[in-house]
């Protein structure tokens, strides 16, 4: 049995140049299905400030395949409010 983990991520913007990311919470999922449901349907929410600090939040889950394969199944928020996914 494998252990499914999502992370949730805060990513940090000074005036358009990143400062920091930070983790913020992880949740530990049965399957990989209910995993990408999960992503699916977290909400991803951001403050957008042109003079200041900005804030994106991230949700990813990463998935071992082999001894060297690696997936990554992932719901951002980029710089500029555009939503990016791959669930």
């Amino acid at each position: 049995m494998k252990n499914y983990f999502i992370d949730k991520y805060l990513t940090i913007y000074n005036k358009k140049q990143l400062q920091d990311v930070q983790h913020v919470q992880r949740w530990k999922v049965s399957d990989l299905e209910s995993g990408k449901m999960f992503i699916k349907a977290a909400p991803c929410n951001y403050v957008e400030n042109g003079r200041g600090f900005s804030a994106y939040e991230s949700y990813k889950m990463l998935v071992k395949e082999s001894a060297d394969n690696y997936k990554i199944f992932y719901k951002e928020i980029t710089n500029g409010g555009k939503t990016k996914e791959n669930v």
